[in-house]
């Protein structure tokens, strides 16, 4: 054999040699991946290990562990995860053993329960890290928890609950196992408070509250309360008599005290011609709360789109609708006269006053003021002037310019008044002089007699007794010439008029004369005859003469002798009924 052959024989000898060796030295141990077992995804940093022995997976997730031949425990280990355990054999026939491990997730069960009842909550959702669950009807959850994890609970209406990493790895063994069901409470978020109106704080019972999809009424006190109400939601408020803010909002306050603002108006009332203020005049209202004010307007309470209505007699009503408005301003269009009468010293209303309103027709409408003081002129006619008098209170008289409000403040009067007997009537020039002494003096008015002792009267009567008795004398000054005079100087005009002792009227209707039981008639010491006072045709014959008189603008009538007859001798006296207290005093 050649050197060459020799010595590539003993490199073959040299190579099989080296691949018995090698054969018989194979590597002896365990190999493998570790994955998340509900990814699929390799863990990286995994411990494996045998007893003393350790290997770590590298970023693929792959592991190499040598080990000689016999039973090894084989542990796998990793945070977050539960620990992996097996048992591997390593024999002359299987020394080495591919061993993949599919790691599981601590999982982290429990339930969630209400703090204050007890009650087990579904629908919470508990968070723990990127993974979430939600409860079911029971309460209950289950979640992976990975290192480091914080729990985090919330349910809408409950105050949040959280649990930190530490916590929570407490909850688990050192194999990642749980060790006994975890179990949470939730705190219900609870607001109270009180709705009352603004400015007097009184309470608004009764009313809706609701804050998201919580909802309750506030009681007689105005207060209420409000379980599992959750931040940033509206507040919604039934109450219709309030103006409710826009835009409310719950942001967690534990008490929420409101206060709501009432729909109410200021309204005012006013003549539409003239601009006066009319405080008298009326409002009224489908529904709510109206009261006059000291200022002479109404506070109306109303919902808005109520109607009201604004009248005074006088006045064309005015009818609104409420917007909401906070002032509003009616205005009455005058449909007629009308007239408000007060005493100038004390504000009062003046009742009973006569008010003689003139327009185009031959005689003054004569008007009585009401109980209020109020007059009004019912009739389409324009009236011109008017003339009020009531006793007390001086005259007044003036022109009118337009229809609606007519205030008078009529100032007081006390006659101080000099008497002119009727036979001064007969010499003008004498009665002038007489009326020319008031001048510098205090006295302010004149009685003057218009029908006197013997029952003549000073003016052409046209009632038909009057004319049938001879009544007027037409030598004396007319009445209506006489108040000129006395008008012409500022002086108030009474007119006596003498009643019951008419001797006229007696002896032209002798069944109307006083007479006596022994025959003939009752005469007085001046020889008149007296007429019967329980006679109507007497008492109206002299009602029609004062009404006349009053026409002829007279300021006042004076009824004098509207008594029995009680001078000379009365004894025995006949009337048409029977005199005794009783009926004298009754006619």
């Amino acid at each position: 054999m050649t050197k060459i052959a020799q010595r590539l024989a003993a490199l073959a000898l040299y190579g099989l040699l080296l691949t018995t060796a090698l054969t018989g030295c194979s590597a002896r141990g365990i190999t493998g991946s570790i994955t998340d077992n509900s990814t699929g995804l390799a863990l990286t940093g995994v411990r494996v290990t045998v007893g003393d022995l350790q290997a770590t997976t590298d970023d693929k997730g792959s592991y190499k562990l040598t080990l000689p031949l016999g039973t090894h425990h084989v542990q796998a280990r990793l945070a977050g995860y539960r620990t992996f355990e097996t048992d591997v054999t390593l024999d002359n026939k299987t020394r080495q053993v591919k061993l993949d491990i599919s790691l599981q997730q601590r999982q982290l069960a429990g339930i969630v329960r209400e703090e204050q009842q007890g009650a087990l909550l579904g629908g919470v959702t508990v968070q723990i890290g990127d993974s979430s669950a939600t409860t079911d009807d029971q309460g209950a959850f289950t979640l992976p928890v990975l290192p480091d994890n914080a729990i985090t609970i919330t349910k809408s209406g409950y105050y949040s609950a959280t649990l930190d990493a530490a916590a929570v790895a407490a909850l688990f063994d050192e194999n990642g196992a749980l060790i006994s069901a975890y179990e949470a409470t939730l705190k219900p978020r609870v607001v109270t408070g009180r709705l009352s109106e603004e400015g007097n704080g009184s309470p608004i019972a009764g009313t809706s509250i609701q804050i998201g999809e919580q909802k309750t009424t506030t009681d007689s006190s105005g207060a209420f309360t409000l379980s599992q109400v959750e931040p940033g939601q509206a507040i919604t408020i039934s109450a219709a008599a309030y103006r409710i803010p826009d835009g409310l909002t719950y942001n967690g306050e534990a008490e929420l005290n409101l206060a709501l603002k009432p729909y109410q108006a200021a309204v005012s009332i006013s003549d539409a011609e003239s601009g006066e203020a009319l405080p008298e005049a009326t409002l009224a209202a489908e529904a709510g709360d109206l009261s006059l004010q000291p200022d002479g307007r109404y506070l109306a309470r109303v919902v808005p789109g109520t109607i009201m209505t604004a009248s005074l007699v006088g006045y064309k009503n005015s009818t609104l609708t409420y917007n909401g408005e906070e002032e509003l301003a009616v205005k009455l269009t005058p449909a007629q006269l009308v007239g408000q009468l007060t005493a100038a010293d004390t504000g009062e209303p003046i009742s009973g006053a006569v008010v003689l309103a003139y327009t185009q027709l031959p005689e003054p409408v004569v008007l009585r003021s009401d109980e209020s003081g109020r007059f009004y002129y019912p009739e389409d006619n324009t009236v011109n002037e008017i003339l009020v008098k009531v006793p007390g209170y001086e005259r007044v008289s003036l022109p009118i310019t337009r229809t609606g409000m007519l205030r008078l403040s009529l100032a007081p009067f006390e006659a101080k008044a000099l008497y002119i007997p009727f036979g001064l009537l007969y010499d003008r020039a004498a009665l002038e002089a007489v009326l020319d002494l008031a001048e510098g003096t205090e006295m302010n008015a004149i009685v003057v007699d218009m029908k006197d002792d013997w029952a003549t009267v000073a003016w052409d009567s046209q009632v038909p007794l009057a004319i049938e008795v001879g009544a007027y004398n037409k030598d004396v000054m007319d009445a209506k010439d006489v108040i000129a005079l006395a008008h012409e100087r500022g002086l108030y005009v009474i007119g006596r008029m003498v009643v019951f002792k008419d001797d006229h009227l007696a002896r032209a209707h002798p069944e109307y004369a006083v007479q006596r039981y022994s025959g003939g008639y009752y005469t007085d010491l001046e020889g008149l005859m007296w007429v019967d006072p329980f006679r109507p045709e007497v008492q109206q014959y002299n009602i029609d003469l004062a009404v006349e008189l009053a026409n002829l603008g007279i300021d006042e009538v004076q009824y004098d002798y509207i008594r029995f007859p009680s001078d000379g001798s009365v004894t025995g006296l006949l009337y048409s009924q029977e005199a005794n207290y009783e009926s004298r005093t009754r006619v």
